[in-house]
């Protein structure tokens, strides 16, 4: 009886499965790398800057380094990197009237691991209003900060044409350099706006590449 039962339960296993199910190991597939495209008229820039040159800014969410990392021609190649796990970096050919040439991309993770360096697409720029907007107060002031010293602190408010005032204030340093945004005064130490802010945390002259072009 008992060889029976186990007789039946052998041929309904069969039954069940046919051949032996043979397990293959399935690698996952590397995340897709999503792309942003770059405007065609890059904010950073200009003749006056220097290979080298480097600074990062807290933004309102995000933290961003724009870094001068070599140059092609009459144009510089910009790196435009958003800080995190993993680095997003743009780097940039732009020309001296700030047009972008090209573009490149690529992720760079904190463990080390690089995503390839693929073209960007270059788009271009929206037209954007230039606003009605008059100035109506200039004041200027020094001010202390820890990241660059003594500062030039310019504070302009402007009026639209509804009567509506807003206020811009801005602090500028001669040693840091003007990648982010510069003016007579040296490049940008913080900047508060309506708009938005944006300050200041590190700079330096001794940026190095952080992706490979491809030739």
């Amino acid at each position: 009886m008992r060889r029976s039962a186990a007789l039946a339960a052998g041929l309904l296993l069969a039954s069940c499965t046919g051949k032996a199910s043979i397990v293959e190991r399935v690698e996952p597939e590397a995340p897709r790398l999503v792309v942003p495209s770059v405007e065609d008229h890059s904010p950073f820039g200009g003749e006056q800057l220097q290979v080298g040159e480097r600074a990062t800014y807290r933004e309102k969410d995000r933290t961003l380094t724009v870094q001068v990392v070599g140059r092609e021609g009459k144009g510089l190649w910009i790196e435009v990197i958003e800080e995190g796990d993993p680095r997003l970096v743009s780097a940039r050919l732009v020309a001296p009237d700030g047009g972008v040439e090209k573009a490149f991309y690529a992720e760079i993770g904190k463990d080390g691991t690089r995503s390839a360096t693929v073209p960007q697409p270059v788009v271009q720029a929206p037209d954007r209003p230039n606003g009605s907007l008059k100035q109506v107060s200039r004041e200027e002031r020094e001010e202390r900060v820890a990241v660059a010293g003594v500062c030039k602190a310019v504070t302009t408010r402007f009026e639209d044409l509804e009567g509506r005032r807003i206020a811009v204030e801005e602090l500028w340093h001669p040693d840091v350099p003007k990648v982010y945004s510069g003016s007579a005064a040296g490049g940008l130490v913080r900047r508060r706006a309506p708009s938005g802010a944006a300050e200041l945390t590190s700079f330096g002259r001794d940026a190095k590449p952080s992706i490979e072009i491809p030739k």
